[in-house]
């Protein structure tokens, strides 16, 4: 309804007799927020807006009054629904804690996935899964975007490909705008950096010439990622210049948090401890997990790293402890990773190696390359430390060519550095581009047949039903032959075992 009446609503003049009322207010709300970045009028009139359609349910309906309202009732949950994500306001929380559930199952599935994301969205996953497969050619128009904007909030954009591809035959800018939005963000998460980077500039050129602030300002958050990741501080503190003050004027708490995150992931992969460990205070104390910060997963393995790097290895494990008894791992695999990756890092040196077993061990794991290369990297240099260098220097070499290929050019600093530290032993160097491989260190005659039905797609529980293992026996091979082969990820197994050719294993 919005995207029709945009170009009636450009000014802000409002009709002396606005009719229906309640429409008008919808879409000034609609277009105030996504033009100007303004959620006033939002707050100030939808909650009251949805509060009167309640006390009218139980009133005799006219034909097609039940239409009506849900043409009004979701619009208005939906960006009530973005405002409270964004701004944190209690306002629009409130609203949707009143309304939600009289909204449709997506709308309400929407709000359980952003309420209070550590504790709420248990279930998500599963749910957005069935709802997606659900969804017909009749469902509302606003059905795509609150399918995605749940889909962000717990880190499975790329589970529903087919859908977005289809949402985005023949729709609108604003359609596509979000689309590409969820998609920068998880090209960011999946390694895809090259191309998140391209769409998140394209998407912030885009919006800049439809009038779409807000958008403008995502796409740029989106392109900080990427930054930050690559431990680029002048243009990540460039960035910043812009989004920084519109964050405050406009009180949008994501993006003042997230910017945190990204800082204090660039001062990590510049060994600025210090400056890290200050920016994850700054977003959460130790211990806790405020509901209104959402994508707080994304700093698990930042907090933890900064926290133990700087003598802070107390503060990390209460944590990791709350985060792991607020179910924050059975959100998603992206989630069980993170919380699993996070304790590794902060474990002792002399608990450690059961630490990344299990997180090595967490299905989809290759999924998440630069944190996987994360891990490797502190794995290897954990290794390093307890004179362990041959099994040090595999890792680090698997961390080094994941964040070679990403042009995290810190990090890859790091890991060449740890590397040289080993005295040599383990891999010998590849030529850039190329895969890592463990030519010294040959598969065990059960490891090889392991790898080979790896490769051929088989999960744990298949490869073990063939040969006899439990699904954990056969994923602890795996996390001993992966960095044997030098790759991160199944997707490489079989490449791998072709380059390593025929030979009889030790």
């Amino acid at each position: 309804f919005a995207d029709r009446r945009l170009a009636e609503s450009a000014t802000e003049a409002a009709p002396r007799t606005p009719q229906p009322a309640a429409l008008y207010a919808l879409v000034v709300a609609y277009v105030r927020l996504h033009r100007a970045c303004d959620s006033v009028p939002a707050v100030e009139r939808l909650p009251a807006i949805l509060d009167a359609v309640a006390a009218a349910s139980g009133e005799p309906a006219a034909p097609g009054d039940a239409a009506r309202r849900a043409a009004l009732v979701e619009p208005a949950l939906f960006v009530l629904l973005l405002v409270a994500v964004h701004t944190g306001d209690e306002r629009a929380r409130a609203a949707l804690d009143r309304h939600a559930a009289g909204g449709s199952p997506l709308a309400a599935l929407c709000h359980q996935a952003w309420a209070d994301p550590p504790r709420t969205a248990r279930d998500v996953p599963a749910r957005l899964r069935a709802a997606a497969a659900e969804l017909g050619d009749d469902a509302h128009p606003l059905a795509d975007r609150l399918l995605l904007w749940t889909a962000m909030a717990v880190d499975t954009v790329g589970e529903h490909d087919a859908l977005w591809n289809r949402l985005a035959h023949g729709g609108t800018y604003v359609t596509q705008a979000f689309i590409d939005l969820a998609r920068t963000h998880d090209g960011f998460l999946h390694g895809r950096w090259d191309e998140a980077l391209a769409r998140a500039r394209r998407g912030t050129a885009a919006s800049a010439a439809h009038g779409y602030g807000f958008n403008e300002m995502m796409f740029l958050l989106h392109e900080a990622q990427v930054l930050a990741g690559r431990g680029d501080t002048a243009g990540l503190e460039a960035i910043g210049r812009t989004l920084s003050p519109w964050a405050t004027e406009h009180r949008v708490r994501l993006v003042t948090g997230r910017l945190l995150g990204l800082k204090a992931l660039c001062a990590l992969g510049h060994g600025r401890v210090g400056e890290a460990w200050h920016h994850v205070r700054s977003l959460t104390p130790p211990g806790v997990l405020p509901p209104d910060v959402p994508w707080i997963q994304l700093t698990l393995l930042d907090f933890a790293q900064a926290a133990v790097e700087s003598g802070h290895r107390d503060e990390a494990r209460a944590h990791l402890s709350a985060v792991r008894a607020a179910g924050v791992a059975e959100v998603s695999p992206h989630h069980a990773f993170l919380v699993a990756a996070a304790e590794a890092l902060a474990a002792p040196d002399d608990r450690a190696e059961e630490h990344y077993t299990a997180a090595y061990a967490v299905p989809g794991a290759g999924d998440w390359p630069f944190e996987l290369a994360r891990l490797h990297l502190a794995h290897g240099a954990c290794l390093r430390r307890r004179s362990r260098r041959r099994e040090a220097a595999a890792r680090l070499a698997a961390a080094h060519t994941v964040f070679e290929r990403l042009r995290a050019t810190p990090w890859a600093g790091q890991a060449a550095r740890e590397l040289a530290a080993t005295g040599g032993a383990g891999p010998e160097p590849e030529r850039p581009g190329t895969p890592a491989r463990g030519i010294r260190h040959p598969l065990s005659a059960q490891e090889l047949r392991i790898a080979e039905l790896a490769a051929q797609g088989l999960t744990n529980r298949e490869i073990g039903a063939r040969l006899r293992l439990s699904p954990r026996t056969v994923g602890a091979h795996l996390y001993k032959i992966f960095p044997k082969l030098g790759i991160t990820t199944r997707g490489g197994m079989a490449q791998a075992l072709r380059e390593a050719g025929p030979r009889e294993p030790a």
